[in-house]
């Protein structure tokens, strides 16, 4: 299944290619802004078995580290928040610049079940895939 979120919001955004390691984010997704594609998946995505919104109404990622890879390539790692579980993860993402922009393009990938996503008959990884992967696209002017 494919979806998207309506909103991010960047609450710090720090990024200088020459000196990747001083780079630092903290981005908040407001999880009620998911979009599956129709309604109904819209309306199960916001229960207490998948992201429970109710009580857990925004994903956050904050950073702790981002190195430099190579070839306009990086790793940025942190803290994700979803749920009331936090994790570390990582990922790998490109840089590019186009006049005064900055477009930062990666994915990335965590299992839903450390973060209790799809619980109760939802939890079986044969219904539901455990991975899960998000796309990015962030654009930054200055």
């Amino acid at each position: 299944m494919d979806g998207s979120f309506s909103q991010l919001q960047a609450r710090q955004f720090s990024f200088d290619p020459a000196v990747p390691e001083a780079a630092h984010v903290v981005i908040e997704i407001p999880l009620a802004g998911i979009d599956a594609g129709y309604g109904e998946a819209n309306a199960e995505l916001t229960k207490s078995e998948w992201l429970n919104t109710g009580a857990h109404p925004v994903a956050k990622f904050e950073s702790s580290k981002v190195e430099a890879l190579g070839a306009n390539r990086y790793a940025v790692t942190g803290q994700l928040s979803i749920k009331g579980k936090t994790r570390e993860v990582t990922a790998p993402f490109t840089f590019s610049v186009k006049g005064s922009t900055g477009i930062f393009d990666g994915v990335l990938s965590f299992s839903r079940a450390d973060f209790a996503i799809g619980e109760g008959q939802w939890r079986d990884a044969g219904i539901v895939a455990n991975e899960i992967q998000v796309k990015f696209r962030v654009v930054a002017g200055q």
